[in-house]
């Protein structure tokens, strides 16, 4: 949306208010576009008793002739900031609004309120001069800032899955995470409550106790289980939890905390709680996708960020071994072979689940086994429930599947039902394969009454009343999820209760009030003539003839349509038209994107430009189903942040740290003990500025004997475990037992470790 895009147009003078071939008299453009804005967000304060009556904008609720006059001449009002009926209701004034910024830059009411303020001030056809802001231009602006952005509960579950092998449902119990733009995902407003960080912990470390339990094979496959193991299970496990290497600091943390654990309760404690600790660490919760300081104030993802972005894009999940491989080889900033990596992670079946998972929210679809239904639609068992959301999720995977356009899946001719759905909706099942879950493929074409996706039987049962249909909740369902078009709230103190039942009246009768009303009819105009289109269908979907004892009327109009209102009569002809207009197509675009990146601020340039990118690249890919998450794939968003000078790179980066191999005792130094029946074995791990020696005592003897030994190590000894020590000068230090391990039975060994600094 190009700011104040709408003024070339429009040719209107303050003074003759006269009316060209171009644009509409100044009333008749009041009333029809400005009206319905000041209705739905200024007349609930700036009115006589509002909380804004002593404002120089005082309206009248029912004189509009007045109200024209005085918005008039409030939009000749400009200041130091600028004009004064943009910058108040956008936020953008040094005063602020009472109210809040209720007004977007970049949206369909801005341009109307800026072409307004254009007419009032005298402005022709072309001419923009008293506008002292220019127009957004996208070429001019950054890729935008990028938040931390913490797992989805369903990203947590998948990830558990991948990572261990085992069930995940702990993520399920977690409790609910914010709902932002329709998504749960949001970047800003997925938080940790202190309720939230409890049932993490607990979780890590029932996962870690029951992943070592069930699966310690697939963990570890080194023998012995020993300190050298646990590295090694750093090395490559740490990497698949944290989608990056460790760093060296994080091995030596985690290390010696594994090592710790090892000496006082063996391997498999010290394993548990490692895993424990790594899933409770921010870099596995939460994506970090940060990138490396490139100058200009960008930043530049690295190949491990950019298959973390991928992969939670397409499946929801950690990446796999194959996506860290091309990270590991830094594939993935060459923009040509990510896209040859998405294409083949979208025939995957775990691309399928991501659509069902972003269409529950898209379209509300997780809201179906919970909207209450009274006594006369008792046929809408739990059973009939699931059989409509295998119906439709079923549909939506095939589609996408298939790379379907958006078109055809709105205006689709069959669907997918088992026996007892194809009778609830009174449709032949015909002949076909039978899927696992006994649904099979219907064909639709000779049906007038469904098809497409506004005729599903979920979608129809979500939007409608407990007790029967509600154009409502049908209309707001394709204004706000398949035009993006975001209604505002109704105004304060405005009585929303729906129309009492009336015997005598049908649904389209007795809702005709909303757009009587004018303190409803600014909304109401744009959502009720939709609704109405899907009156044959009752409260559950199924298909009547007559409303009760009335003739259904489904004649409707849609306004604010690609800059225009079309009309048409019933479901079927809605569905062309939604299917033809590039803006429905668009809003799928936005959908995918808000959902994709965890952001939905349009308000910001950065991310409508970003979006603007986007669509174009849906466009050119034809508008198929797949298009949209392709499209994020290339625009520079996916690849680039904007940050300040001072923030620092991501750790995400391939690690300098070099396993070392475990050393022999002439490498560790001389070693000496008081008896040559002992054997010395000694693992050193060196970080470059430290090391751990783990050392085990074996007795070859035939006796028992009370162990002591001599070693020559390098630096200061900073702690020790299993041990008592004494520094003998130079290099050289004496160890012996602790008491409980001081003495060593033939054949036995124990174990002991220390700690130093080079």
């Amino acid at each position: 949306m190009i700011f104040f895009s709408l003024l070339s147009f429009f040719a209107c003078s303050n003074d003759t208010r006269s009316v060209n071939e171009n644009c509409s008299d100044d009333e008749t453009f009041y009333r029809e576009s400005v009206a319905p804005i000041l209705a739905s967000k200024c007349m609930g304060c700036h009115v006589s008793d509002g909380i804004a009556g002593e404002t120089r904008l005082q309206l009248q609720a029912d004189d509009e002739e007045s109200n024209f006059q005085l918005l008039w001449n409030v939009a000749q009002i400009k200041d130091e900031h600028g004009y004064l009926l943009w910058n108040k209701p956008t936020g953008q004034h040094s005063d602020g609004h009472v109210g809040g910024s209720i007004l977007a830059q970049y949206s369909d009411e801005g341009d109307i309120v800026s072409e307004f303020i254009g007419r009032a001030n005298g402005a022709q056809c072309g001419d923009s001069s008293y506008i002292d802001s220019e127009p957004m231009q996208c070429e001019d602006r950054e890729p935008g800032k990028r938040l931390l952005r913490r797992l989805s509960h369903v990203e947590f579950d998948n990830s558990i899955t991948d990572l261990f092998g085992i069930d995940s449902e702990w993520g399920q119990h977690f409790s609910p995470d914010n709902v932002s733009h329709g998504f749960n995902n949001n970047a800003g407003a997925l938080q940790v409550t202190t309720l939230l960080s409890d049932q993490y912990m607990n979780a890590a470390e029932q996962i870690a106790q029951t992943a070592v339990q069930q699966n310690m094979n697939l963990l570890v496959s080194c023998s012995p289980k020993n300190i050298a193991c646990g590295e090694e299970f750093l090395l490559r496990y740490g990497t698949k939890i944290f989608r990056r290497p460790l760093n060296n600091d994080e091995m030596e943390e985690y290390l010696s905390f594994f090592s710790e654990i090892y000496y006082e309760d063996g391997f498999e404690e010290a394993l548990t709680w490692t895993i424990a600790g790594l899933l409770q660490s921010p870099h596995f919760l939460y994506r970090s996708e940060l990138g490396v300081k490139s100058g200009s104030g960008r930043f530049e993802l690295t190949s491990w960020e950019i298959a973390t972005e991928l992969s939670y894009l397409l499946w929801q999940t950690t990446p796999s071994d194959a996506l860290l491989e091309h990270a590991r080889n830094d594939q993935l900033r060459d923009r040509d072979q990510l896209l040859r990596i998405a294409q083949e992670m979208l025939a995957d079946s775990r691309a399928g689940d991501t659509v069902v998972s972003m269409s529950s929210q898209w379209l509300s679809l997780n809201l179906l086994h919970t909207v209450p239904r009274e006594e006369d639609y008792s046929v809408l068992t739990d059973e009939l429930r699931g059989a409509m959301e295998k119906e439709i999720n079923k549909l939506m995977q095939s589609s996408f599947s298939d790379n379907l356009t958006f078109s055809e899946l709105l205006t689709a001719d069959h669907s997918f039902m088992n026996a007892e759905l194809a009778d609830y909706y009174g449709v032949s099942l015909g002949e076909g394969d039978v899927d696992v879950d006994g649904f099979q493929r219907v064909d639709l074409s000779g049906d007038e009454r469904y098809g497409g996706l506004l005729t599903q039987g979920a979608l129809l049962t979500i939007n409608a009343s407990p007790t029967s249909s509600s154009p409502i909740h049908r209309g707001v369902m394709v204004r706000e999820r398949l035009l993006c078009h975001e209604l505002p709230p109704p105004p304060p103190a405005l009585d929303t209760a729906p129309p009492a039942v009336d015997d005598s009246l049908s649904t389209r009768e007795r809702y005709a009030a909303h757009t009587e009303d004018p303190a409803c009819s600014s909304c109401h105009n744009l959502i009720d003539p939709i609704g109405f289109a899907f009156e044959h269908y009752d409260g559950i979907g199924r298909w009547r003839d007559r409303d009760g004892v009335h003739d259904i009327d489904v004649s409707g109009e849609v306004q604010n349509i690609d800059d225009g209102n079309i009309f048409f009569e019933g479901v079927p002809q809605l569905s062309t038209v939604l299917a033809e207009s590039d803006q429905v197509g668009e809003c799928y675009v936005q959908q995918w994107f808000t959902y994709g990146f965890g952001a939905g601020d349009f308000e910001d340039p950065n991310l409508a430009c970003a979006l603007e990118e986007a669509k174009n690249s849906y466009h050119e890919a034809g508008g198929t189903l797949q298009a949209p998450l392709l499209s994020l794939l290339q625009i520079d968003r996916f690849f680039v942040r904007s940050g300040a000078a001072s923030e620092q790179s991501t750790l995400a980066i391939n690690s300098d740290y070099i396993e070392q191999d475990p050393i022999d005792e002439a490498e560790a130094g001389s070693t000496e003990s008081n008896t040559a029946n002992l054997q010395v074995t000694i693992d050193e791990n060196n970080w470059g500025s430290g090391y751990v020696y783990n050392v085990t005592v074996t007795n070859n003897g035939s006796e028992s004997v009370e162990w002591e030994i001599e070693l020559s190590v390098p630096g200061a000894l900073t702690s020790s475990w299993n041990t008592e020590w004494e520094h003998l000068g130079d290099d050289v230090y004496r160890f012996w037992g602790v008491g409980w391990n001081s003495s060593i039975a033939p054949g036995g060994s124990e174990s002991f470790g220390f700690q130093g600094e080079i």
